[in-house]
């Protein structure tokens, strides 16, 4: 029996081993099950490209700085400066509590509108419909028309992301137990009893009288007898037979992996006047969406220039006219693009289209079998030959390269003529032109009812300007209450 447990035991033992080493050691987390690469010369039927701009977000002023933000000792000096070119406490305290980074306006200022800053959003799309196709990697070109000089661009800091796409653990084991009982064991058991017993009545009936003798015996026999005599057996036999054994046999593999890979979130760059946009998108990461860039380019090569006049204080703090030689009149000169035609860009690009061609039942990708598809090289350069190919934004329209500017005319023999101004800066008499509607609207208002206040040579401020009627206008109140704004 101990031969035949022994035997058992070796054989399960045995196939523990086999089953142990039939096991797998693990392997690394896949991406793909297969993939392979194709060009093609239609990835525009997968990928959509559209642009457009916007005015950029106006940043916020910084704070100007007054008296408070010194400590004490710089503000007891400003104080004390003051103090002693100041002797008018009204006009002291008035200084004080004015910003300290403000600059004095000089009188001949210079606007520069041949300088754009706008903001580009690329709209990328994706025109399969099948869920686990994606946009992999997008590499987008504008290039400005060459009147155009591309000066810089807010995201020329490369952006990285970090992408964890392979964790695994792995255990393996195996392991096997026998149990068995080996010996024997027989034992018998017999119980004998005897007993004689005689029970006799007193004569006179007073009572009982028991007389008997008996034997009992025990370990292997013994007799029993009441009440007469009686004779008794018990025998029980029972046995045992096993065999007992262990045996165990384990393999153990632990694995854990962690892969990480370091994309290009976005990237641009400026070469050649082109500003470039490169997207790189992770496991799982579809690339549909918008680029946002914010662009600054200036415009050189066609220039118009135009003198405008400022013209303020129109009233008194009590809210009555001011006189003609209380108003302050300033002139500049506006430089912007004399173009009469859209400033555009051309949108180029090439990219890598993820097709799922089975295994896209499963959010996990390891049993994908995909393709990806980018641009033949020989589309790309037919695409720079022929302009018929090419996708254009406009970057600015036209109509708002000039700044717009208001001028006011005066009735003159059924004519509106626009009003004169002499500049004794430049000592030319020019149109009186205004960048401020508002300007505009109340310079009107204040030629409506003061114009018989003006002196004959019709000096306004006190720099030497003055306002100059086309010939054959009159000063009176019907030429002013026709006074008419219009756009120049």
């Amino acid at each position: 029996m101990k031969n035949r447990a022994s035997q058992l035991a070796v054989l399960f033992l045995f196939g523990a081993v086999i089953i142990s080493g039939c096991n797998s050691t693990g392997k690394l987390t896949r991406r793909y099950k297969k993939i392979d690469y194709k060009t093609t010369k239609e990835l525009d039927t997968m990928i959509e490209l559209s642009g457009y701009t916007l005015e950029p977000e106006a940043s916020e002023p910084s704070k100007p700085k007054t008296i408070f933000d010194l400590n004490e000792d710089a503000q007891a000096q400003l104080i004390k400066q003051l103090s002693s070119h100041e002797s008018d406490n009204t006009k002291l305290i008035t200084l004080l509590s004015s910003s300290l980074s403000s600059k004095a306006l000089t009188s001949l200022e210079i606007l520069d509108l041949t300088k754009f800053q706008k903001r580009i959003i690329i709209s990328v799309k994706k025109l399969g419909h099948k869920p686990a196709d994606r946009i992999n990697m997008v590499d987008v070109k504008l290039s400005l028309d060459t009147s155009v000089k591309l000066l810089s661009c807010n995201r020329l800091i490369t952006e990285y992301q970090t992408l964890e796409f392979g964790k695994q653990n792995y255990s393996n084991s195996a392991s096997v137990g026998l149990q068995a009982t080996a010996g024997s064991s027989a034992s018998t058991v017999l119980t004998g009893s005897g007993s004689s017993n005689r029970t006799l009545a007193n004569t006179d009936g007073s009572g009982f009288k028991n007389e008997g003798s008996g034997a009992t015996g025990s370990n292997t026999f013994a007799n029993t007898s009441v009440n007469g005599n009686t004779n008794g057996f018990t025998s029980t036999v029972g046995g045992t037979l096993g065999a007992t054994g262990s045996f165990n046999g384990s393999r153990t593999f632990a694995e854990e992996v962690m892969l990480r890979q370091r994309i290009v979130g976005l990237q641009a760059s400026i070469q050649n006047n082109d500003l470039n946009l490169f997207q790189n998108g992770g496991l799982g990461l579809d690339l549909s969406g918008n680029i946002i860039a914010d662009i600054v380019f200036e415009i050189k090569d066609d220039v118009a220039v135009q003198q405008i006049i400022s013209i303020s204080d129109f009233s008194t703090a009590s809210g009555e006219m001011n006189k003609p030689d209380k108003l302050k009149v300033k002139d500049f000169v506006v430089l912007y693009p004399n173009y009469k035609k859209d400033i555009q860009a051309e949108i180029s690009f090439d990219g890598e289209y993820r097709a799922v061609m089975s295994g896209d039942q499963t959010i996990s990708e390891s049993d994908d079998k995909v393709v990806l598809f980018h641009k033949d090289k020989s589309v790309v350069k037919q695409e720079v030959e022929k302009s018929a190919a090419k996708n254009m934004v406009t970057i600015v329209p036209a109509k708002l390269l000039k700044p717009k500017m208001w001028t006011v005319k005066i009735p003159v023999q059924g004519k509106k003529l626009p009003l004169r101004i002499f500049n004794p800066r430049i000592n030319a008499t020019g149109q009186l032109i205004f960048n401020s509607v508002s300007e505009a609207r109340n310079f009107i208002s204040w030629l409506t009812t003061s114009f018989g206040t003006l002196t004959a040579d019709k000096k306004i401020g006190n720099s030497g300007y003055a306002l100059v009627l086309p010939q054959g206008a009159l000063w009176d109140k019907k030429n002013m209450d026709e006074l008419s704004l219009e756009i120049l």
